[in-house]
């Protein structure tokens, strides 16, 4: 593939291309000393696979004339490259198809139900389920609308999973699209990157330069960008050890139970239509009560927590069941309650401990790499649910401490006091310093107004 590259104007010669371990795919590598900020690699857009390419192909025009509508841009791509890769040695990306993948063993969504038995309980497998479903459904679309659209449905996968895990978006002449690009599509992930890439106009490709010093043989790193253990499993079929936490996700449903006593007023305001049974909320966080959807999940358990005498009192603040602000100590307290016996019953799905998965991967002895992921991946989700645990059980605390006190003066000192000292210190407990924005937001403002 090099010397295919190098007719067409590609510099490759400051990079190596060699097999990696099992589950590493390939690795890229510098093949002699680089300095920062030193270009490694060019690829020129005549050997750079586009969506905007894709759509003026054949079989993009054939799309475009259907008249059916695609729902990934993800799959004009993916159409290009099963059309170029049936031209075997007729196309001008036969070096480029040839370096692909012929299989993705690795991605969840080709597991096997055994593997799959390693995630039990886990959110990845719903998303892996609704990937299948997406691409089932886009494939039969192109299958009856598309003429000549002959592929199985298994080439359809191939090609839309080589697509998805090594496709950069970028923009050309002030156009934003999706690009396969040589070479720098092995690049492997990292949360600290030794590269950064753009694609050049005056140039007319894409370019990869150092952002540090590199001594000839080592392994280049690009960023796949910063993402949820989740979403790097099933979306690149790999995990990351140590991944920043705080970006993690685990999934939370809060139900609205059909015995609450004020369930006739609240099942209105929710809308679900799930008259006489139980209403749930779905709810996919990461830890922090700043972090995206966070602040929804507690309001939505301070609505399905509320006595009717709060919502005969105050209607207009429970109006909207997920934008419900902040009521009273006692409401408070019972919204963490119900959002700890959630986070409870999530972690119930998975048949085993969280201590158990740490004590495995301690020992790290694993059949293949499929299976470590899926014990990293889980492990991922009980860890972020046992923050929420731990939130939960450490703010009811706090709040009864302050609820002891008979004025509003002394919950006043108290808080104070309990300021200098340092939280961690009086409630013992190892997350306190990342609880500190619910205790700026929600704590105070109900100490101070109390």
């Amino acid at each position: 593939m090099r010397a295919w590259l190098r007719k067409f104007g590609s510099d490759v010669y400051l990079v190596d291309i060699q097999k990696g371990k099992e589950g590493e795919g390939r690795i890229v590598s510098v093949s002699e000393n680089v300095k920062d900020g030193q270009r490694i690699l060019f690829v020129p857009v005549s050997v750079m696979m586009t969506s905007a390419s894709a759509q003026s192909s054949s079989i993009g025009k054939r799309i475009t004339d259907s008249g059916c509508t695609v729902k990934s841009s993800h799959t004009w791509l993916a159409a290009h490259l099963m059309e170029e890769k049936r031209k075997q040695k007729q196309s001008r990306f036969f070096q480029y198809t040839c370096s692909l993948p012929l299989r993705f063993d690795n991605m969840p969504i080709n597991f096997t139900t055994e593997q799959k038995r390693l995630l039990k309980g886990s959110s990845s497998l719903e998303q892996v389920k609704a990937m299948s479903n997406e691409l089932r459904q886009e494939y039969s679309t192109l299958v009856e609308h598309v003429k000549g659209f002959d592929y199985s449905f298994e080439v359809f996968v191939w090609a839309r999973l080589c697509v998805l895990t090594r496709a950069f978006a970028i923009e050309k002449n002030g156009r934003p699209m999706d690009a396969l690009v040589p070479v720098a599509d092995m690049l492997n992930h990292s949360n600290n990157p030794t590269v950064s890439w753009y694609y050049d106009n005056s140039q007319k490709g894409f370019v990869i330069t150092a952002e540090k010093d590199m001594n000839k043989g080592t392994e280049v790193f690009d960023s796949y960008g910063i993402k949820s253990q989740r979403r790097f499993f099933v979306n690149y079929g790999f995990t990351i050890d140590r991944n920043i936490f705080k970006h993690n996700q685990a999934v939370i449903t809060v139900t609205l139970s059909s015995l609450d006593p004020a369930y006739k007023h609240k099942l209105p305001r929710i809308g679900t239509g799930a008259g006489g049974r139980d209403a749930s909320a779905r709810f996919t966080v990461s830890p922090g009560y700043r972090s995206r959807g966070v602040g929804r999940m507690l309001s939505y358990c301070r609505f399905v927590t509320a006595k009717q005498e709060e919502l005969n009192k105050a209607p207009d603040k429970f109006a909207r069941p997920q934008e419900v602000g902040i009521i009273s100590i006692p409401s408070e307290i019972r919204a963490l309650k119900r959002l700890e016996q959630s986070t409870l019953q999530a972690l119930s799905m998975f048949p085993d401990p969280l201590h158990s998965d740490h004590k495995a991967l301690k020992t790290n002895v694993f059949r293949n790499a499929n299976d470590r992921n899926c014990m990293v991946m889980r492990a991922s989700e009980k860890e972020v649910l046992h923050w929420f645990v731990g939130f939960c059980r450490a703010m009811c605390d706090l709040y009864r401490r302050l609820s002891s006190e008979t004025t509003a003066e002394s919950r006043i000192a108290t808080f104070n006091k309990m300021h200098k000292i340092t939280w961690r210190k009086v409630l013992g407990h190892k997350w306190m310093q990342s609880y500190k924005d619910y205790i700026d937001d929600a704590v105070e403002e109900l100490i101070f107004e109390s």
